[in-house]
This record gives C-alpha cells, structure tokens and sequence, in this order.
C-alpha cells in the first residue's frame, strides 16, 4: 500500500482505528512533507479589476455561486463559513492534492461535455441594512465536435435575505420584493464613469439559453492563451511538467501586460483551479494539476468543510497579496473531484466579516454525455463566446 492509498484511507468515512492512525501518522510525516504555509462591480469592495484565469475560463459563466433554489424573498441559510471542522488528523494541503490526484479516476464518454452548477454572491441592499443572497443555476454543453454549437442555460433563482437576522431587518424595511441601486460615479484610468442605475427582483426568472459557435474552443488558459478540446489533450500529465509548460506562458502574459509585481504562484493557481473546475481535462491532467498545486508556496489547508450544497471536502486556499479576500478550492480527495470554488472575505469591512463566503461557485454534475441540450423557449444567438 503506498502513502498516498493511506492519506485517502485517512479521510474515508470509515474511521481507522487509533494504532492504524498512529501508525499510518509517523509513516506519512516521514514521506510527504508539507508545501510552504502559502460583470459588475460589487459594493463589496471585495472585488478587483485584475483578469484571473478563472474568472476568464468558459466555464467561468457567471460571477459566482449558490446553493438554495429560491422562489421569493424567502429567508435563506447564510453561507458557509470558512471556518474548518477541528480535527486531530488535520492534512496538509499537499497531502490533500496529492491524495486527490491518487483518487480520480476514468470518466465516462460522449458526445457533450456538460457541466451543472449553482452560483450565487452576496449583496447589500441599497440603504445597507441588511445582505441578500442572489442564486443562479447554470447548465453548460461544450460539443466534441467543432462544428456544433457551444450552449449555456442560464437561470436566475431569486434572491432573499441571507440570514435570520437579516430577514429581521429585511421585515423591518417593508419586505421589499425589488431593489434598486442608483447610478454611480467611478474614477477608472484617471476618467470619471457614471454607471446605469441596477434593479434586483426578489422572484426567479425564466430560463435563457445562449449558443455560439464552438469551433472547438473551450475559452482561454491565459488572455492571449485560447484553448481547444485538442490543447487540452497535449497538457501534460505530471506535476512537474505541467508547471513546466505553463511558466513561459505565464511569463509571456506577464510581458504583455506590464505586470509591475508580479505573482507567477498566483497566475499558477488560477490556471490550475480553472482547469480543474471548469474545462473538460483528463483525469491524468487533473492529477497534474492537484500534484501542480500541491508544489505552489502560499497554498494551504484550511480544514474539513462543508459546501454550499452540503457536502463535506478538505479546503485548500490561497490568499492573494495586496487582496482582501481568500481563493478557496474545496475538494473531496475520496474521490479527486473538486466540489466548489469560493472567494472568501479576507478583512472584516462595513460590508462583511472575516470569513464569509461571498461568492461561491458549486459543481453539481459534471461529465460527458451524449445527446443534445433541452433548450428553453428563450433563446439567443451569438457570434462569439459569451463569457458570463
């Protein structure tokens, strides 16, 4: 049995018994060593302008992620905290991706890949008082074949106070069912811009469907990096390579773009985290991703959590320098599947608390499947990629 068949013996359901953790402790600490301790504009200010792989990635569609379907202003559970189950078996965050890059394993194939997820962030209200939570569910058919469109079923579930508290000062207001942001003026590139006025409706709307065409592409690794069904295929399949493969990449976008400080740890996850949740890679790549990340300074365990639909995985995060806020993979390493993607609120501000969960985006299904999607009657065409 080797090391990394023990770390994901640790984390099974089935709890060993004290001499096998015991035992299987010393022989883990002696072999895997710890990786060094490392659309619009929210009113948050959580958010940056600075391009991430992930945002970027085609399956980005959308800003973030939620868990609740909700039908009305409705009070919801808040989202997940960040704060990590305690355990005395607590993994580092390489063992972590190390056993999730043992886990994964074949899928099976098809004609679409498809990918489901539920999304949703937090916003304050206009007068500030209270915080609602917006939910969206998302369903994407990448096609294998390059003269098949790509299509996106996009939902707006509803949005609702986020706790009970804020439900009580939701109450306190009148219970609206719509609100409404004015208009704003922002500073950008020394040039003042009045954004339009915004309205938020408390009840779902219709289903939208959206296709463009493929011709193969699957988004971008980098801004000047497009991908194929067929780059994908050429990634490598190790750890060591892959970081390899993208450095110069990463150093030509970092070129281009005149980055003053740059971060190539930072560039590196993002592309790892993108890749791993949202584009149609093998699981031999996953692996090289999961071992890929586990070798970044800056990455770290947080601890067992539980998503946002529920289910419990290990958390790796990275915090961003000069960022008030926290990159969160969450990861069932049983199974090497990552389960959800979160921005986490690293600063305690008028808008949210050290360690809330401000966005999240979570994986309900994904997969090859043959046939076509069942579109909506709302339809729209487009010419390009359409990047939510």
């Amino acid at each position: 049995m080797d090391d990394l068949t023990k770390v994901r013996d640790l984390l099974s359901p089935s709890a060993p018994t004290e001499e096998v953790v015991e035992a299987g402790r010393a022989r883990l600490l002696a072999t895997i060593h710890d990786a060094p301790a490392g659309a619009r504009v929210r009113r948050t200010g959580l958010r940056t302008a600075r391009w991430t792989a992930l945002a970027a990635g085609l399956l980005g569609v959308a800003a973030a992620a939620t868990v609740v379907i909700t039908s009305g202003a409705s009070p919801q559970h808040p989202l997940p905290s960040i704060t990590a189950t305690a355990s005395a078996e607590r993994l580092s965050a390489r063992q972590i991706l190390l056993t999730a890059a043992n886990a994964i394993r074949n899928t099976e194939d098809g004609d679409h890949w498809v990918q489901r997820t539920r999304r949703g962030n937090l916003e304050k209200d206009p007068t500030g008082r209270y915080t609602l939570l917006l939910t969206y569910s998302y369903e994407l058919w990448v096609p294998r074949a390059a003269d098949k469109p790509t299509s996106v079923i996009k939902r707006y579930l509803g949005a609702a106070p986020a706790t009970p508290a804020d439900e009580e000062a939701w109450r306190a207001a009148g219970a609206p069912k719509v609100w409404t942001y004015p208009s704003e003026e922002i500073v950008k590139g020394g040039e003042t811009i009045r954004t339009p006025s915004e309205e938020i409706r408390a009840e779902p709307e219709e289903p939208h469907a959206y296709q463009w065409p493929s011709g193969g592409s699957v988004g971008r690794l980098l801004p000047s990096t497009p991908m194929t069904l067929a780059d994908l295929e050429k990634l490598p399949t190790t750890g060591e390579e892959l970081r390899a493969y993208l450095e110069p990449l990463v150093a030509k976008e970092i070129k281009r773009t005149n980055d003053a400080d740059p971060d190539i740890g930072r560039y590196l996850f993002d592309i790892g985290t993108n890749l791993v949740t949202n584009t149609p890679i093998s699981p031999e790549v996953t692996s090289a991703v999961y071992e890929m990340l586990a070798s970044l300074p800056g990455v770290t365990a947080t601890g067992e959590v539980v998503d946002a639909l529920g289910r419990t995985g290990q958390a790796i995060t990275r915090v961003e320098k000069g960022v008030p806020r926290k990159e969160r993979l969450v990861i069932d390493p049983s199974s090497g599947k990552p389960l959800s993607f979160d921005l986490v609120a690293g600063t305690t501000t008028d808008e949210q608390r050290a360690g809330d969960v401000f966005s999240f985006r979570a994986i309900e299904q994904t997969g090859w499947r043959d046939g076509e999607p069942d579109l909506p009657a709302k339809r729209t065409k487009l010419r390009a990629p359409l990047y939510f």
